[in-house]
């Protein structure tokens, strides 16, 4: 699908009074943004799904009290919004679309819910035809104190969708029935407690998903059983160097779509660390490159995997860096500004 991936979406904290989702002419050849318009009217919009081939955007907004707000492509290249609906928790922090493009799954950071929306045709969401809110809580007392739903990832080519739960130190498993838009849990897998699973990632050949977990600093690899949804532990590897001893919080973790690396990005070490995958999926240390700002939350790899786009928060800016033959990425020294980035998806101008 890759090459006619010309535009680039920025989501934000920005308020609702100013342009909390950004958009970029994104030139493949040098790696540069160019900034064509802006969507404002929603507050904090910290995380993006794009719909390319219909011209449809979504929207979390990150807030007590939030939704998920859908977009629509017009004629002039601008995004109006379609719909807009509750997220029956406090402040969403997640969403995928599901590869009908007939659902969109999001969840609640601090209620620990998840959520599942019918989309129309034309984007418009409905009301929540599911709603799952996960229980417990963790060893840590400042973040894990209750469940913290962090991410919903589909499991390519099946119903199956995984939820990370920061807040239990749990991976859900769940399958999710296109024809009611019903969930149905299928298995869970207990992180490293304290471990705080946040996000994760698929090797796109191998029954591998590598989970990142934001409160220890570390990248656990995982069997996937593609029919049972079951996941199983088979390594830890984290994601700093020895010699660190900073507060660091992880955030991103993306696959190459070869296959040979890992990226992942690490807040307080400011940096996207280099993990090389070898044949059996496991990981080993290639390196680590500054994020090119403070704060790297989200991140995301070019449809060519020429380059990664990082998202720097507290530096208000989009770091360009450029990948070599070895896999590590280095600063290409193309920024630009935007209030502070926390998401970064491809789509078509």
């Amino acid at each position: 699908m890759g090459q006619n991936l010309n535009q680039v979406f920025v989501g934000s904290y920005a308020p609702a009074t100013e342009e909390a989702i950004t958009l970029y002419r994104y030139n493949a050849e040098e790696g540069t943004l160019d900034r064509t318009g802006g969507i404002s009217g929603i507050e904090s919009a910290s995380f993006l799904a794009v719909d390319a081939d219909r011209g449809l955007l979504f929207a979390v907004s990150e807030t007590k009290d939030g939704h998920v707000v859908s977009f629509r492509k017009q004629e002039d290249g601008t995004y109006t919004e379609v719909s807009r609906q509750s997220s029956h928790g406090d402040y969403t922090c997640h969403l995928s679309l599901d590869a009908s493009g007939e659902w969109l799954l999001a969840v609640n950071y601090m209620s620990g819910n998840v959520l599942v929306y019918a989309v129309s045709t034309d984007g418009k969401l409905s009301p929540a035809t599911d709603e799952v809110k996960h229980e417990g809580s963790s060893v840590r007392t400042d973040r894990q104190e209750a469940p913290h739903a962090h991410s919903v990832f589909p499991v390519p080519d099946t119903d199956l969708y995984l939820v990370n739960d920061l807040g239990t130190d749990t991976v859900v498993t769940y399958k999710l029935d296109r024809a009611s838009g019903k969930l149905t849990k299928q298995a869970e897998m207990k992180a490293v407690p304290g471990a705080g699973p946040r996000h994760l990632a698929f090797h796109p050949t191998l029954p591998l998903v590598y989970v990142l977990n934001e409160l220890d600093a570390t990248v656990a690899v995982c069997t996937l059983d593609r029919t049972t949804g079951k996941l199983e532990q088979k390594q830890t590897i984290s994601t700093l160097p020895d010699d660190f001893s900073g507060d660091n919080l992880c955030a991103e973790i993306q696959v190459s779509a070869d296959g040979k690396f890992v990226y992942a990005s690490n807040r307080g070490h400011d940096s996207i660390v280099t993990l090389s995958i070898a044949a059996d999926g496991s990981l080993s240390t290639v390196g680590f490159t500054p994020s090119g700002g403070k704060v790297p939350r989200n991140f995301t790899l070019s449809p060519d995997g020429r380059f990664l786009l990082a998202a720097n928060q507290e530096s208000h800016l989009i770091a360009v860096l450029a990948i070599q033959h070895n896999g590590m990425p280095q600063q290409s020294g193309h920024t630009c500004h935007v209030t502070k980035p926390v998401c970064v998806r491809f789509g078509k101008a």
